[in-house]
């Protein structure tokens, strides 16, 4: 049967239309949009915002174990430093373990400590990686930190592991041109640099350096003027800030390295009383002199370096002599060499050795070294009335390698001289010296007045250093006579990774 016209319109009109009319006027409300949005959005936007807080904390896990990785390696580089100028180089095992020590002690300080908050810190000196891998004075501290996920969960497969890593080192910070050592052995020297009363020292182009560790490893007092390019110390430094400097002092640094060190090992000859050498010796005009070598010498002779075996038993220079000595290793057993006065000076030899040949000069030179009876060994004692030139050979033209450069050295295990006006070694350059080459007296107390030779080179390393009158030093000229690498290297420790 057929619905009627009628009958359809009034149905559209009773149901169709209505229910048309409330979807449009659904279709046109608007209230509940923004909850709907927000609901859409709320997941996302609070996964970001969880997301950013948990990289956040991510990044300051990775700030504060940097902050901890960086002085941890430059605490144990320091106490590889200091271990160095105790156990010396190579360095020994125990420095090595001083050093990781000082470096996981730092870290732990600042709250990083292996088996702590999922931490690991590794301490490797030399590091294991990097461009100072080998580096036997670098200290490297790696640090690890694992978080645990939250919503990052949602997209790492595992717990994210932060690493940072801090290498520091020594580096070196210049040279220095007089080294004050404490003493080792049966020494008893205390390693102090020390300058008083109306004395005046001058090395601008170089740092005066002691490597004692008292609170006045460096004592400049009195009325005295100190003129050089820094002043470094493991321990402090007591009047430094009157000094004049290019650079400022550095007390409570890492000690210098001593490149002379390697004689402290080295092996002297033995000698006797029946080892003591006096003649031949010559006339500077020719002729063996009657007698031999007095016990003061008031005359003009030539001195040739004693043969295998055999040593100087003294030698006193007064005035009006002119003493020369050729070329070679002159060993002074249990005496000193004195110079009250007259000349002292090297030429090479003719045959017979007379004082017509030619000035010590293209490296050749003399080496004088004290040895002996430990209580007994000498060393050199120059007063300012005598004219003492003399250099050092150079590596092609020392007779024995281990002198190359060396122009004193007195033997370490010597004792004796505590600087109450018995010095072990005195050296009292007047205008006319001129003393080229490295002098080496460990354990032993010096008191040193020297003028700078501007063409020469001119470094010392003692024990207790007094620096005395109108004192110079330099070493501008060391590497071009063949002697650089006599020179001692002040160190400093860097972050250098």
């Amino acid at each position: 049967m057929q619905k009627s016209p009628g009958l359809r319109a009034a149905l559209t009109r009773k149901f169709l239309r209505p229910a048309c009319d409330r979807l449009a006027t659904f279709g046109r409300d608007r209230r509940g949009a923004t909850a709907v949005v927000f609901a859409l959005t709320a997941v996302a936007v609070v996964g970001m915002a969880g997301l950013g807080t948990e990289g956040g904390s991510w990044y300051l896990t990775r700030r504060d174990a940097q902050n901890a990785a960086d002085p941890a390696a430059y605490a144990g580089a320091v106490r590889l430093a200091l271990a160095q100028g105790t156990l010396g180089l190579p360095l020994a095992p125990g420095a090595r373990g001083q050093a990781q020590t000082a470096a996981v002690s730092v870290a732990t300080a600042n709250l990083f400590t292996t088996g702590t908050n999922a931490t690991v810190v590794t301490v490797n000196t030399p590091p294991a990686t990097g461009p100072n891998t080998g580096n036997a004075t670098a200290v490297e501290v790696i640090i690890d930190r694992t978080r645990t996920r939250q919503i990052s969960g949602l997209f790492l497969a595992s717990n994210p592991t932060i690493r940072v890593r801090g290498v520091a080192a020594l580096v070196q910070n210049g040279s220095a041109c007089l080294l004050a050592l404490p003493g080792f052995g049966t020494g008893t020297v205390t390693g102090q640099l020390l300058a008083g009363g109306n004395s005046t020292v001058t090395a601008p182009q170089c740092i005066l350096a002691s490597n004692s560790a008292r609170g006045d490893a460096v004592a400049i007092t009195g009325s005295s003027s100190v003129t050089a390019q820094s002043i470094t110390t493991p321990g402090g430094c007591t009047g430094c800030t009157a000094a004049t400097l290019s650079q400022p002092a550095t007390p409570f640094s890492p000690p210098t390295v001593n490149p002379l060190a390697y004689l402290n090992s080295k092996v002297l000859p033995t000698f006797n009383n029946g080892s003591c050498y006096s003649s031949p010796v010559y006339n500077p005009g020719g002729g063996v002199i009657p007698g031999g070598i007095p016990n003061n010498i008031n005359n003009s002779m030539v001195i040739p370096p004693p043969p295998t075996g055999r040593a100087l038993c003294g030698l006193k220079v007064n005035a009006g002599a002119v003493v020369t000595l050729n070329p070679g290793v002159y060993y002074f057993y249990n005496s000193s060499f004195v110079a009250s006065g007259g000349t002292i000076q090297c030429r090479v030899a003719t045959s017979p050795p007379t004082a017509n040949g030619a000035p010590c000069t293209g490296g050749r030179g003399v080496t004088i070294v004290f040895t002996g009876s430990p209580g007994q060994i000498g060393g050199p004692d120059i007063n300012g009335n005598a004219t003492v030139v003399l250099s050092a050979p150079n590596a092609a033209n020392a007779s024995d390698p281990d002198y190359a450069g060396i122009l004193f050295f007195r033997d370490p295990r010597a004792t004796g001289g505590n600087g109450q006006g018995n010095p072990a070694v005195n050296i009292n350059g007047g205008a006319g010296t001129s003393l080229t080459g490295a002098m080496y007296f460990p354990n032993s107390y010096v008191k040193f007045n020297g003028n700078a030779d501007v063409n020469s080179c001119n470094l010392l390393v003692g024990g207790t250093v007094e620096m005395t009158g109108n004192m110079g030093l330099r070493i501008d000229q060391c590497a071009s006579l063949g002697f650089g690498n006599l020179v001692p290297t002040v160190q400093i420790v860097r972050l250098v990774e």
